[in-house]
């Protein structure tokens, strides 16, 4: 969402007042010295204000990050949500109890309600173990940037950011080369590295729950993309568009791979496997 200028530096100081004593209210108070006094601040970004003013940070920065404000880098969270690999045990893991269920031969209403079942409880189970990696990873992350913080000289700090990059070891030079590439796009230069370097880093509000989000949404996904079948037909042949699934989820989340046909093959052959075991246990103990 676009922001007037003077609604742009109106958020930076605030932001800057709210961060007061750390690195990154320094950063806001170079992006606020950007912008101009031109334009009215929306409405939208008044809430913002009143938000930064008298809420909880986490619902403050979760509003302005839903503004699309550039410059919210030190409060996300480097966290990889592994979502290829929960979509896959999804997929794989629905596969599984729908070939075991087929093979003995239960009622369609008997793996529906067990896929349903999978769904809700390996749903909450992604939710509850990605959730507390989130929040533990959160609060290494900010222990260590509190600790580099401390470790930056503060007469070198009321220098502004130029300072603060001199003392962490940069030369001057790039140092003052680097703050004017993040005045003019702090989302591009401010990355992993340049945030541990200036103590930067304090994930919150809503950057904490897209992982955990992402991962939940990726392992319903696969296992819908195996289970829609069974309530389209009570027939056998719902096995079959089940094993597509288990391709179509290995392409949609590991596309960029060269190696997801082979996977997906892999994992359909261990699901027809282990259908086509318990099958043929079943009429060997008739």
């Amino acid at each position: 969402m676009p922001h007037a200028p003077i609604a742009l530096r109106a958020l930076y100081m605030a932001l800057a007042d709210n961060e007061s004593g750390t690195p990154r209210q320094w950063l806001y108070l170079e992006l606020a010295a950007q912008q101009a006094a031109t334009g009215s601040v929306s409405r939208p970004a008044r809430l913002g204000l009143w938000l930064l003013q008298h809420a909880s940070p986490a619902l403050a920065i979760s509003y302005l990050a839903a503004l699309r404000l550039p410059g919210l880098a030190p409060y996300a969270l480097p966290f990889d949500s592994r979502s290829p690999y929960h979509a896959r045990s999804g997929a794989l893991l629905a596969a599984a109890l729908l070939a075991l269920l087929t093979g003995l031969g239960s009622q369609n209403l008997t793996r529906q309600f067990v896929l349903l079942l999978t769904l809700l409880l390996g749903s909450m189970a992604v939710t509850l173990s990605m959730g507390i990696r989130a929040r533990r990873a959160a609060l290494d992350q900010k222990l260590a940037a509190e600790e580099t913080a401390l470790g930056l000289a503060p007469a070198e700090a009321a220098l502004g950011l130029s300072g603060m990059l001199v003392a962490a070891g940069e030369p001057l030079h790039s140092a003052a080369a680097k703050v004017a590439a993040i005045r003019a796009a702090p989302d591009r230069v401010l990355d992993v590295a340049t945030l541990r370097q200036l103590g930067m880093e304090a994930p919150t509000g809503v950057f904490i729950h897209l992982p955990t989000l992402r991962a939940t949404l990726s392992f319903m996904a696969g296992v819908l993309a195996v289970g829609w079948p069974c309530w389209i037909t009570e027939r056998f042949w719902q096995f079959l568009p089940a094993l597509l699934g288990i391709a179509l989820t290995a392409f949609v989340f590991q596309s960029q791979h060269g190696k997801w046909p082979a996977q997906a093959a892999r994992d359909t052959l261990l699901v027809v496997l282990l259908g086509g075991a318990v099958w043929m246990l079943r009429h060997i103990h008739r």
